[in-house]
C-alpha cells in the first residue's frame, strides 16, 4: 500500500496479470510446462524425445547368444538409398524409418533389420546372425550303399531304359550353425537321357527352374540342370530327402556319366540395381553372392 493508504503496488498488478494470462490464454500453460520438462513436446499421451539417438547394434551369434559378432552396417533412412553407417557415431532422427543390413560375411551370414520407426529408446537393436555351417553329405544308391563323392566302386549301376532311380540324400550341418536357405542345382550329364515328363524331383518336389543360371558352370554341353529350393540345415540335425531321376523310356544312362548336386547358400545383400536388400544366391546382374557351396558328384558305374 502507498503512503496515502490507497491502491496496490505495481508489482502486485504485474503478478496478477501473469497469473491471469497463464490460466486463461490457450497454449501458454502447456508451453511453460514443456519448458520445465527439458526438451519434450507433449502430444496427447505420447512424448517424443527430440534428442537424436546414436545408432547402436548388439550383434550376437544365433546359436550361442553369449558370443558377440563383429559387423559393419548399412542403413536406409526413410526408404532412401543404403549408405554406410558408423555404429555408435552416426545418429538417427526420431520419427525416421530406418532399415539396416549387418555384414560379417566371413564366419557369419549377413543379417537384416526390417524397417522400423526411430524413437529415442530404439537403440541398441539386438540382431542374431547365423554362423556358417560345414556340411556332411552322403548319397545312397538304389541298393542302399553310399556312393563315393567323385566316383568309386560303390556307385550306381545303370538300371536300363525307362528306369526310375531313387537316391537317398542325407545331409547334416554343424552344431549351433546354419546354412540358411539354399538353391540346389542338380546336373545330369546325359541330359538327353532324362525323361521329359517325369524328369528329376527332389524331396518329392518339381524343380523351380530348368534354365542354367549365369553363375553356374556346366560339366558338359549335353547336361540338363534342375534347380530346387531347399530349407536351411540348422544345427547338426541330419535331414534325409529323396533325389529321383527317371530315364527316358527308350534310353539308359551310360557308364562314366555323372550326376552332380551343388547347394548354394542364400545371403542378405544390397542389390546394385534395385538398391534394396534381397535374400538370394546371386544379384540381378548374375553375380554369385553365396557364402558357401556344398557339392556331391556320383557316377553311373
Amino acid at each position: 500500500m502507498n503512503k496515502s493508504g490507497k491502491g496496490w503496488p505495481v508489482i502486485v498488478w504485474v503478478v496478477l496479470a501473469i497469473v491471469l494470462v497463464y490460466l486463461l490464454v490457450p497454449g501458454v500453460q502447456t508451453g511453460i510446462n514443456n519448458f520445465f520438462k527439458g526438451g519434450e513436446v507433449s502430444k496427447g499421451e505420447v512424448n517424443i524425445n527430440t534428442v537424436n539417438p546414436y545408432i547402436t547394434v548388439t550383434s550376437l551369434d544365433k546359436g550361442a547368444p553369449g558370443t558377440t559378432v563383429s559387423v559393419s552396417a548399412y542403413g536406409s533412412f526413410d526408404s532412401g538409398g543404403f549408405k554406410s553407417v558408423s555404429l555408435g557415431s552416426d545418429t538417427a532422427v526420431p520419427g525416421q524409418t530406418l532399415s539396416l543390413l549387418l555384414v560379417n560375411n566371413t564366419l557369419y551370414h549377413n543379417a537384416k533389420v526390417d524397417p522400423f520407426k526411430v524413437e529415442s529408446t530404439s537403440f541398441p537393436v539386438t540382431v542374431y546372425l547365423n554362423k556358417n555351417a560345414s556340411v556332411t553329405e552322403n548319397i545312397y544308391n538304389t541298393v542302399g550303399l553310399v556312393m563315393t563323392n567323385g566316383g568309386g566302386a560303390t556307385n550306381q549301376t545303370a538300371l536300363g531304359n525307362g528306369a526310375t532311380y531313387n537316391f537317398k540324400d542325407s545331409m547334416s550341418g554343424t552344431s549351433l550353425a546354419s546354412t540358411q536357405d539354399m538353391i540346389c542345382v542338380v546336373e545330369v550329364e546325359e541330359g538327353a537321357n532324362v525323361s521329359t515328363t517325369a524328369g528329376v524331383t527332389y524331396d518329392g518336389k518339381a524343380p523351380i527352374s530348368t534354365a542354367k543360371p549365369s553363375w553356374y558352370t556346366l560339366l558338359g554341353s549335353g547336361s540338363n540342370v534342375y534347380l530346387f529350393e531347399v530349407p536351411a540345415l540348422d544345427s547338426g540335425a541330419e535331414v534325409t530327402r529323396n533325389l529321383q531321376i527317371v530315364n527316358s523310356a527308350t534310353k539308359c544312362f551310360s557308364p562314366l556319366k555323372s550326376v552332380k548336386k551343388t547347394c548354394y547358400t542364400k545371403e542378405y545383400f544390397i542389390d546394385s540395381n534395385s538398391g534394396k536388400i534381397v535374400y538370394d544366391v546371386a544379384d540381378s546382374d548374375g553375380n554369385l553372392k553365396s557364402m558357401a557351396q556344398y557339392s556331391y558328384r556320383f557316377y553311373f558305374v
